[in-house]
């Protein structure tokens, strides 16, 4: 009877500490900055082993791009069309980036968020301003794109 409720006294003071486990949105918030950061480096650098591990590979990934009427739905069409950008052996110019709005906002669950950003990358002699709307899902503790959706808006606003 006595292991009974020393059991039960453990179980629910377990359950008690799992249901109590609180969001840090800010400490969220700086993960998925850095993830920003991460797929920037990684896609500036033709780095496909590190890019593609920063993403979901899950059915429901889903990547959208409305200017050039290109919308991929899972792992195996995102995987078709970047990595051969990011694996050709050819030299690009590396933008420089400036982000003037990054609004990342962390569900009350803690594992998934979405952010808008606001992106204006600049080249030699152009610049191109795009807004972002991208959704996150954590998995293992650590966050992955599982949306991208993106739209130019012309030169820097």
């Amino acid at each position: 009877m006595q292991c009974s409720f020393r059991l039960a006294w453990l179980i629910v003071l377990l359950l008690t500490a799992a249901c109590s486990q609180t969001v840090d949105p800010e400490a969220e918030k700086r993960a998925i900055e850095e993830l920003w950061q991460e797929l920037n480096a990684a896609l500036d650098s033709g780095d496909w082993p590190r890019y593609q591990g920063l993403w979901a590979n899950v059915p429901y990934l889903e990547v959208i791009h409305p200017d050039e009427a290109d919308w991929r739905t899972g792992w195996e069409q995102f995987e078709a069309r970047y990595r051969p950008l990011l694996e050709q052996d050819i030299e690009s110019p590396v933008p420089s980036y400036e982000v003037p709005r990054m609004n990342i906002h962390i569900g009350p669950s803690g594992d998934v968020a979405w952010a808008t950003i606001e992106v204006i990358e600049r080249f030699k002699e152009a610049e191109e301003a795009y807004w972002l709307v991208m959704g996150f899902q954590k998995f293992d503790g650590d966050w992955r794109v599982v949306l991208l959706s993106d739209a130019a808006v012309g030169s820097a606003i």
